[in-house]
């Protein structure tokens, strides 16, 4: 074979200079496979490319469920292994000789040694190499996606002809709502947020990740974007245009034109509203936002609590270095090698489930790529340091931001104190406590991140709400660790007390005397029957001033806001206001004044809070309900007007037994429990598990059988959990033991 002919030949080498050329031939050989023979086999270590001369070869790819299938056949004049010259990875697919192949092989150093004696040629040859690497990894999409995977492999290879590559940075705008539609773009990595307007409000609907299909209703029909979609953080897409859809269509009418639009309908005519956000992280940046702080130490213990769930990568700008070659980790966009820095972070990507990109201790161009690359941005600091000190990232649009979170460190002796100074300083989506020498701590955000975090949410219900004392002592006893707690007014209280660390014993007695003693606060009944200090003064007395936000676990109240006419979540400030607003039923208790608005029991607007648990936790959520479907039924009275003086005077000549008649406590009490079916319904398509312990049959006021009320719940919450655990898919590291949490 003559070398120097065969590269001349060659689209990747066209116009490349004669000396170059000889200069590539001195370093290449020929190599010859026979038919069935492995040139090139999936994982291994990428060292060189081939030029296929004569003959034909088959890629082929092995999918986790479907085992291996061909993915392309790459016929004379194409390359394989162009990947191993870019970044040396180890491959993706096997290439195998189709038939009797002749070859010519080029190794990576060959190139490395070349590009200093001649750049301009080797450079020109670099970026076909990179477009070749391109337009495999649009194909590689297109067989991983549902929607063009079960189409055949002729036609797949047509349509890959029609897609071409696009790049977001993080925060750039791919299309806004009310635009004419002219593409479908198909996600190979990065994330994009999908906003709708109604009006002038701007509204998240969802995020979409590697794999999942945006603007898809454009190529059915001339419509309008529905909805804004921007790049959270840089971002790779497969563009189908319109044009290119119709002429793919007119190629493969008999087969093509039935299955698209059978699959495009299904998909453009699903509700907008059904896209639910992608949960999960696959990239997570890392900057510490105090000085001396081991952000080093950190990422190494976060990512061995990751790794209980996935595949981790950790990666510093040392370890780019080591793998790429001195300084590519500080290199700037302009740079010519900067296709490959990124071509080899989405690849690394891929092959893990996360990757934790260690930022610099200093400003840098890796610290600021760490930032773009990332699906969330984590802020490490220590709590005891001055909170002034600003996160270092680039300044973003709030619908093009990644989500932050802050991470504040203690030792392991301290509490949580002065949190909402960090919080002030700080625009963060969600703040965690974690103690150095804890694991727990780490296995908790570990479960944040990835979408695995468990929340229970605790309904309301007075004495029945004594219930949720025996579910919390089952979940404890089956290991079944808590990362986010809320509730509704009794709900809320018994949830504050689990994190005060109460016993489930002291629960069920504290719970019960509060209960009691509430009922017996009358006053003047101009406000309300009952005053409420009683009950005021013992939470005071437990939650001993601590706030919301310095608490170990995140955790919410819900009170219905009644200047606003609508719900308040309540997630900082003091603990007592939380609790107290929560369950201040109306008529019962006078309201509670936070700032400008007056709260009252959240019963009103949602007694058993799924909806607001969903977003908070990220994972999956258990909620109770404890109120009651029915009630009054042994209640009768002859007349819809009913005089009080008359009730009054038989109880007093039958010594208080004379017919039942509904006191104006139970009444009120009741209207907190007026759920719908629509409302339940829908709280448990947000639950996990919806658990209803069976305690209806006790009165709003049982307090006198408290203790069997949540040994009842116990029992019943044990099986149902255990039977939870046997039908879901929780890993054995999720029921890992629960850190200390509770203050």
């Amino acid at each position: 074979m003559n070398l120097l002919q065969a590269l001349a030949e060659n689209p990747l080498f066209a116009g490349t200079a004669e000396a170059a050329l000889s200069a590539f031939a001195a370093r290449s050989r020929e190599v010859c496979f026979a038919a069935g023979e492995t040139v090139i086999a999936e994982g291994e270590q990428g060292e060189s490319l081939f030029l296929l001369i004569s003959g034909r070869l088959r890629v082929v790819v092995t999918h986790p469920e479907r085992g291996p299938r061909i993915a392309a056949y790459i016929e004379p004049g194409e390359s394989a292994g162009a990947i191993a010259i870019l970044t040396g990875e180890p491959l993706s697919g096997s290439v195998i000789a189709e038939e009797p192949a002749q070859l010519l092989e080029i190794s990576r150093a060959a190139f490395q040694e070349l590009l200093p004696v001649h750049p301009a040629d080797v450079a020109r040859v670099l970026t076909r190499v990179f477009e070749v690497v391109e337009r495999r990894q649009l194909a590689m999409a297109i067989h991983r996606h549902p929607l063009f995977a079960a189409l055949p492999l002729h036609i797949l290879r047509d349509l890959g002809a029609e897609l071409k590559g696009r790049f977001l940075a993080g925060g750039e705008t791919l299309f806004r709502q009310g635009e004419e539609g002219d593409a479908l773009y198909l996600v190979i990595s990065g994330r994009l947020r999908i906003i709708r307007e109604v009006g002038k409000r701007p509204g998240i609907l969802g995020e979409t990740g590697a794999g999942e299909v945006v603007g898809e209703v454009a190529i059915i029909g001339d419509q309008q974007r529905l909805a804004t979609v921007v790049a959270i953080r840089d971002t790779h897409l497969a563009a189908l245009s319109k044009e290119g859809f119709h002429r793919f269509l007119a190629k493969h009418p008999l087969v093509a034109a039935p299955f698209f639009t059978r699959q495009l309908v299904a998909i453009a005519t699903r509700p907008t509203l059904q896209r639910t956000p992608v949960i999960g992280t696959r990239s997570v940046a890392l900057t510490g936002v105090t000085p001396g702080l081991d952000l080093h130490r950190f990422t190494l213990t976060l990512a061995r609590a990751l790794s209980q769930h996935m595949r981790v990568l950790h990666l510093t700008s040392r370890d780019v270095n080591e793998s790429l070659g001195p300084d590519i980790a500080q290199m700037l966009d302009w740079d010519p090698r900067h296709a490959n820095l990124l071509l080899w972070l989405n690849n690394k990507e891929h092959e893990y489930d996360c990757v934790l990109y260690e930022a610099d201790s200093i400003e840098s161009p890796w610290t600021d790529r760490c930032m773009r690359q990332a699906d969330r941005i984590l802020l490490v600091a220590d709590a005891h340091a001055a909170a002034h000190i600003q996160p270092r990232f680039p300044h973003q649009s709030e619908s093009g931001k990644p989500q932050v979170s802050l991470a504040l460190m203690h030792a392991p002796s301290e509490e949580p104190r002065a949190t909402a100074e960090w919080l002030r300083d700080y625009r963060v989506d969600h703040h965690h406590h974690l103690r150095w020498e804890s694991l727990p701590d780490f296995q908790r955000l570990a479960r944040f991140l990835t979408g695995r975090a468990i929340g229970v949410v605790l309904g309301g219900g007075f004495a029945r709400g004594v219930a949720h004392a025996g579910v919390l002592r089952a979940i404890d006893e089956l290991k079944i660790p808590i990362d986010a707690i809320g509730g509704t007014s009794m709900g809320a209280l018994v949830g504050m007390e689990y994190l005060f660390g109460y016993s489930f014993e002291q629960m069920v007695e504290v719970t019960c005397h509060d209960g009691s003693t509430a009922l017996h606060d009358w006053t003047l009944p101009l406000l309300a029957l009952f005053n409420g200090k009683k009950l005021r003064r013992s939470i005071a007395q437990r939650t001993r001033g601590k706030k919301v936000e310095d608490l170990w676990l995140p955790y919410f109240a819900v009170a219905t806001n009644l200047t606003s006419a609508g719900i308040a979540v309540l997630t900082d400030g003091p603990a007592e206001e939380a609790v107290l607003a929560s369950s201040r039923v109306p008529g019962m208790f006078p309201p509670m004044v936070r700032g400008r608005d007056l709260l009252v029991d959240g019963g009103l607007v949602s007694n058993v809070p799924a909806d607001v648990m969903k977003p908070f936790c990220g994972g999956p959520v258990i909620a109770v309900d404890v109120s009651n479907p029915t009630d009054f039924s042994a209640f009768r009275t002859e007349h819809s007007d009913v005089s009080g003086w008359r009730v009054l005077l038989s109880r007093l000549r039958t010594g208080g037994h004379s017919e039942p008649a509904p006191t104006i406590v139970s009444i009120l009490m009741r209207c907190m429990e007026l759920e719908t079916d629509a409302y339940r319904q829908r709280m448990r398509s947000m639950s996990d598990l919806y658990l209803t312990p069976p305690v209806q049959h006790y009165r709003f006021n049982d307090f006198k059988h408290g203790r069997q009320i949540a040994e009842e719940s116990y029992r019943y919450a044990y099986t149902e959990l255990e039977k939870w655990l046997a039908e879901t898919a929780l890993s054995k590291a999720t029921q890992a033991p629960a850190a200390d949490t509770k203050s």
